[in-house]
């Protein structure tokens, strides 16, 4: 047992083997259990999003792919809402920037600096 403990007991360096390409095929090779990976995968990911301190659990920020070799997936499966929740935020940035948005609002700053100086005008004449 002591020997076991001994830290100049190292590990042979031509018998270490990475155990991650048999795992990923193990998983090919097993469909239900594929499946349960990426069923684990998916909810991880809802609760993380559903959680409400989103300085913390930013599902955005998550290193997905790492997390999908973690449970031994080949390839990241594919997050359908997230996906959708990134299209949202996309969609939300070009509405505002929009150059026909900005058009309006320009004119729309316009108008009202036309008729504050109408009334201006219009005191100034009167009084």
């Amino acid at each position: 047992m002591i020997r076991l403990l001994n830290p100049t007991n190292r590990a042979n360096p031509k018998k270490i083997q990475n155990v991650q390409r048999k795992i990923e095929a193990h998983l090919a090779s097993d469909r239900e259990l594929k499946e349960t990976a990426q069923r684990a995968f998916h909810s991880y990911l809802k609760s993380t999003y559903l959680l409400k301190n989103k300085a913390v659990f930013d599902v955005f920020k998550l290193d997905t792919a790492s997390f999908a070799l973690s449970l031994g997936l080949a390839v990241q499966p594919r997050v359908r809402f997230i996906e959708k929740q990134i299209k949202l935020k996309e969609s939300r940035n070009t509405e505002n920037h929009h150059p026909s948005n900005e058009a309006l609002i320009v004119k729309e700053t316009e108008s009202i600096s036309a008729k504050k100086m109408l009334k201006l005008h219009h005191e100034s004449e009167g009084g």
